[in-house]
This record gives structure tokens, sequence and C-alpha cells, in this order.
């Protein structure tokens, strides 16, 4: 973990957050409540931008001021990970602006993630308990589905103040820490951690600002990737279990709204009051609910962490009872039979 571009992101985006809120005022960029908002009062939005920022000013200063060893193929997928980081960064400020439909971003993150796969970022093979699966020619669609699905899943996890933001910071922490990080991911880690560190401060509950999708599309590409990076599905000492842990609570929001929507015969795009975060809603106040998903995402980094040291064979099992034990607790919490809280408690 470089400190130097985590310092030199928090202290731009510092001097950059003022001027952010100043302009997006002027221009009047405001999430207006709907239906299936948990705000009361119009709040601004496109806050991710400063996540953008200090992306860019850890980045380019480990690029000029630090030299990480990248031989010609890491160089490559470097190009082909920060076009795609591009291309994610302008589709989520064209949904804030025009409010695209769901197919039409479902479309474009389909094609920034064959793109990533064509500059060498694929899922060949998949690891589980010690039995390969050689994918082959179903390496590319299973990558493009992996990324998309994190795209979406870190979407979804956007709806309480500071949950998206915080859930990838623990992740992104995880990943800083690991034992074996990725040189690709060295050079991009310290920004948008020191980026996500300064939103968080405006955007912890009671929020002043949100991401808009320019920033949890933005977020959710980086942790579909840097995460495929840093624990592969063919890890030699977690496999495929690693990753499903370390992203466990997006993965199983996720996991739940597709046979949510699919039971109820409703469109898979269409967003709904189901997610993990609302159900918590109906049982404590914001901060906790917010407080018990923190809890539980950094649980499941502990636990990753602790299988990577004990580096045996019994890693991948400690993984599994320990993950469904966890995520067993949140699921008998969130959806066990009380008496909802008063709705104008949900702001």
């Amino acid at each position: 973990m470089n400190w130097e571009g985590l310092l030199v992101s928090v202290l731009v985006c510092f001097l950059a957050d003022p001027f952010l809120v100043i302009s997006l005022r002027n221009m009047e960029m405001y999430d207006i409540p709907n239906k299936r908002s948990v705000h009361s009062s119009k709040v601004l939005t496109m806050g991710g931008i400063i996540i953008l920022i200090g992306y860019s000013a850890g980045l380019l200063y480990l690029l000029f001021s630090q030299h990480i060893p990248m031989d010609s193929d890491s160089f490559r997928l470097f190009v082909g990970i920060l076009s795609g980081a591009l291309c994610m960064a302008f589709l989520g400020a064209l949904d804030d602006l025009l409010n695209l439909k769901p197919v039409t971003k479902f479309l474009v993150e389909s094609l920034v993630a064959l793109m990533v796969c064509q500059f060498g970022l694929l899922i060949e093979r998949i690891d589980l308990f010690g039995f390969v699966l050689e994918l082959g020619a179903l390496s590319y669609p299973v990558t493009i589905l992996w990324i998309v699905g994190i795209i979406n899943a870190i979407n979804f996890m956007d709806g309480l103040d500071g949950l998206a933001g915080g859930i990838c910071l623990v992740i992104f922490l995880t990943l800083a820490l690991s034992t074996k990080i990725d040189p690709i991911g060295s050079y991009f880690l310290p920004g948008i951690m020191g980026g996500v560190f300064v939103f968080l401060l405006r955007n912890s509950y009671p929020a002043s600002i949100y991401m808009g999708d320019i920033g949890s599309l933005f977020l959710g590409y980086h942790v579909a990737v840097f995460s495929l990076l840093t624990f592969p599905f063919d890890h030699p000492i977690t496999g495929s279990l690693g990753l499903l842990i370390l992203l466990g609570v997006p993965l199983l929001d996720t996991a739940l709204a597709i046979l949510r929507r699919s039971f109820g015969k409703k469109n898979l795009f269409n967003a709904d009051r189901g997610h993990l975060h609302h159900q918590l809603l109906l049982k404590v106040n914001h901060r906790r609910a917010v407080a018990i998903l923190y809890a539980v995402s950094s649980l499941l980094s502990i636990l990753l962490v602790v299988s990577l040291r004990m580096n045996s064979t019994h890693s991948q099992g400690l993984l599994f009872g320990g993950g469904v034990v966890i995520l067993g607790l949140l699921l008998a919490f969130a959806f066990k039979s009380s008496n909802p809280r008063p709705q104008d408690n949900l702001s």
C-alpha cells in the first residue's frame, strides 16, 4: 500500500471538495425524493466526482514519482482498465444527467467489460474446494457477467447514506493490505481510497451529498476488476471462495434481488424497496442499518485475511463455514418477523 499516493489523494480532494459543492449547487444538481427514496428532501448528487478527482490525483502522483514494475502484459492491462474506468465515469455522468434506461446501461457496461477482456483480464478457470473447472470458450461470457454483475451489485447498495462508499472502502482496504496486491492495483487503489474517504465525510448520515451513478458505477467497476486481480477464481489458497466472501454483502443482496423479482414476475431492471438495507430499516434506524452492514462486510474481510494467513488446505473450509454463519445471521436478522418501524423514521 502506497501511503504517499493516499495522502496526495486525500489532500487534493479536501482542496477540491468546496469548489465541487458550490458548482453542483449552481448547476442545481439535486436528487429529488421518490417513492423508493429514504430521504424526504432534495440532496445534492454527482458527488462521485470527488472520487474521480482523488483517483486521478493519486494515480498521476504515483505514475510520475514512483516506479512500480510492470511488464508489457501488465501495462496493456493497465491501459485497458483505465480506458474502462473513463467509459464508466462517462456512462454514470450521462445517467445522472439524462436518466438512461436500465437496458441501455446494461449494454454499455457489457461492452466495457468485453473491452477489458480484450486487454487481458479473463476468468479462465474456477477452483472450488480443489476441483478446478477450465472455462475455455466460456471465459469471455463469465468474465463479462462478473464485471457487469458487480457493477450493478454496488449500484444496488447505494440506497442508504454512506453505505455503498463504506462497503467499497472496506473492500479496497482489504485488497490494499492483502499479502499479494497486484502491481496494477498498487497504482490505482491509493487514489480511489482517498477519494472515497473524503466523499464519505459528506455522505455519511445525514448525507449532504450523494455519489450518483457517476460514483456508484465507477466504484462498482473497480471493485469488480481489482478484486478479480487480487483474488482470482483460481487463487492458490482461497480458490473461488475468496472473491465470494470479500464481496459477500453486495453479492447476497443482488442474488436476493434477482430471486425476488424473478419469483414476483417483475422486470429484473426495475428498482424496488426489498433490498437488505430496506429490510434492516424496518428493524433499526438509519445509522444502525448502515453500521450492521459495515460490520458484516468487515467481518467477512477479516475472515478472508485469517484464511490467507493460514495458507493451508483448510482455508476454503474456514471461508465457507464462516461465511455461511456471518451471512446467515445477517439474513436471519434482516428478515425476522417484527413490527415495522414508523415510516417517518426511515429518513
